[in-house]
């Protein structure tokens, strides 16, 4: 092997440029795959915990701000800033009725990191995740709840107040 004068330092220049050239998209590429999972698990999360409210609940509207702060607070503990779309549907007997099923999907679309905001646009990648739940049994049916007030005064001074609900265990006067 014989070393020529205008041959010395080239293999580190070599060396330089291949990684370089190698590394950089592998570092990109593997934070792109970490967005993506990262985005995945929020959504996957978001979606089973959204079920898990919606199955359980008896107030909607407490329930649908639930979902929309606990569906937000996923995405932004992965530091995924992207609006997600949270679709409900129920079975035909409705979402408050025990034993009726609960499905809850949710979709975003999430753009690719270290990108141009030209580009971000173009360079999204769909992710989607659904959870069933299971509306209990055992719980109260929602329904109007009414709350009559009689003129007349107890013995003691205060009002009489009855609730009235559809319940199965009260019962209307």
């Amino acid at each position: 092997i014989v070393n020529r004068p205008d041959d010395e330092g080239s293999a580190a220049v070599e060396f330089l440029m291949l990684t370089l050239l190698l590394l950089i998209p592998i570092v990109y590429l593997v934070l792109a795959v970490f967005t993506i999972q990262g985005a995945s698990f929020a959504a996957a999360g978001a979606a089973r915990d959204a079920a898990r409210v919606l199955a359980t609940t008896t107030d909607p509207t407490g329930a649908t701000r639930s979902v929309e702060s606990g569906v937000a607070l996923a995405f932004e503990d992965f530091s995924i800033g992207v609006a997600p779309l949270v679709t409900v549907t129920c079975e035909a007997a409705g979402c408050d009725e025990p034993g009726s099923l609960v499905h809850v999907t949710v979709s975003a679309r999430v753009p690719l990191p270290l990108l141009p905001s030209f580009l971000v646009e173009r360079a999204t990648v769909p992710i989607s995740a659904s959870s069933t739940g299971v509306v209990d049994r055992f719980r109260e049916r929602r329904c109007a709840a009414t709350m009559t007030a009689r003129s007349r005064f107890s013995p003691s001074g205060w009002r009489w107040w009855r609730w009235r609900s559809c319940s199965w265990w009260s019962r209307s006067p």
